[in-house]
């Protein structure tokens, strides 16, 4: 349990240092096969969010809340939340741009992560 909960950590922390880079404008000059690879942008939303969608429900057990009379995950619930608000905070930056694509591929990755989360929890 100890080293899945230092994956959520280094995974974080590695998701921390893109969105910095990207808010400070560095992305096409650190990430320059992002602008040449068709798709890639949307893939890494998906991936990524999934990524930490799983790893934070997969230390939490699987946990779950109840919301609107509707059971889910916490892990995913605050990986939802997360990715919302640091996609609406582009709106305030010079150097991004808020697509709402993008919000759907973090959002579907989060939750489909968060479901194989939860399957590989049932299978232990």
């Amino acid at each position: 349990m100890l080293a899945i909960r230092w994956y959520v950590w280094v995974f974080f922390s590695g998701l921390t240092g893109i969105i910095v880079i990207a808010d400070l404008g560095l992305a096409p000059i650190l990430f320059p096969f992002i602008r040449t690879v068709p798709y890639i942008d949307k893939f890494s939303h998906f991936f990524l969010m999934g990524g930490l969608s799983f790893v934070l429900n997969m230390s939490l057990s699987g946990h779950r809340i109840s919301l609107l009379s509707r059971s889910a995950q916490t892990g995913t619930v605050v990986v939802l939340i997360l990715v919302t608000l640091e996609e609406c905070s582009q709106l305030f930056l010079s150097h991004r741009k808020f697509d709402p694509i993008d919000l759907i591929w973090s959002i579907l990755g989060a939750v489909v992560f968060g479901m194989l989360a939860s399957a590989f929890l049932l299978r232990n």
